[in-house]
């Protein structure tokens, strides 16, 4: 079968990758007898590249130039925070070689950052706000080690997404202030290394690095103007490029998008 240049053929494994193209991108799934019900040929649409570059510039725009304007009408209120990191949906969920879902074996985790808000309003109701966090997710691949018969290890989801987007703080006692934002920027992450031992030999997935747009939807309350209580939920689907290698076979290259979703809870300080 004759395909344009943008297709290739890739081989699915004993990794728990099975369904890492998305269906409309697939164009045929021939079994492969190599003594394994997991390996396959799929031929594929290969996706647009990620373009890094502009994804930075954007988000770069979104960021500086309300903040340049903004810092010349009123001082910005910082704050730093940390907390607790629970991943949800496909994130936390795992799964076999065989699953139709994309399981990021991701277990609780933490989470801390920064962020500048800058009132729009002279009452500081309506702000903007921006900010830098950092999230860290091991990973428990023991079930699924356990089921496909393997020994094994991996490591651990990190994550960093820069966000900017509108803030609203409504005071309801002389020292309380509830809050809501909305947030869209990026999601830039490093997936986790998988190690595989049996019999046959020694298979490792690469940890590799990926991203996309990404949105955090956050509230919470404020006391005395200093400390901050607060709960956030992200989403987003970064698209990783791995490379994985089996035993004496040659090495293979994976495409896969990972669903990322984190419902957090936040302690900080506001400076």
């Amino acid at each position: 079968m004759d395909f344009d240049t943008r297709v290739r053929k890739a081989h699915f494994s004993h990794f728990p990758i099975y369904h890492s193209v998305p269906d409309d991108q697939v164009y045929g799934k021939i079994p492969i007898i190599r003594n394994t019900d997991y390996l396959y040929e799929v031929c594929y649409r290969e996706g647009e590249s990620d373009d890094m570059f502009r994804k930075y510039v954007i988000l770069g725009l979104m960021i500086l130039a309300p903040l340049s304007l903004l810092a010349q009408r009123s001082d910005p209120d910082i704050g730093i925070q940390f907390g607790g990191s629970f991943p949800g949906g496909d994130f936390g969920a795992g799964g076999s070689a065989s699953s139709e879902t994309r399981g990021g074996f991701a277990e609780p985790g933490v989470t801390g950052g920064a962020e500048v808000t800058f009132s729009l309003t002279k009452k500081n109701r309506l702000g903007w706000i921006s900010s830098l966090l950092v999230h860290l997710h091991k990973t428990d691949y023991t079930t699924f080690f356990q089921t496909e018969g393997y020994q094994g290890s991996s490591g651990s989801w990190l994550l960093v997404t820069p966000f900017t987007g509108l803030r609203y703080k409504m005071p309801f006692a002389s020292d309380f202030a509830a809050y809501a934002y909305f947030q869209s920027g990026l999601m830039y992450g490093q997936s986790p290394e998988i190690t595989l031992y049996s019999d046959q030999g020694t298979g490792v997935q690469n940890s590799a690095n990926g991203s996309a747009f990404a949105y955090n939807i956050g509230l919470g309350i404020v006391v005395g103007e200093l400390v901050n209580l607060g709960f956030r939920y992200i989403h987003g689907e970064p698209t990783y490029h791995v490379t994985q290698s089996f035993g004496e076979a040659a090495d293979q290259k994976r495409t896969f998008v990972q669903k990322i979703t984190m419902a957090q809870l936040i302690f900080g300080f506001n400076f």
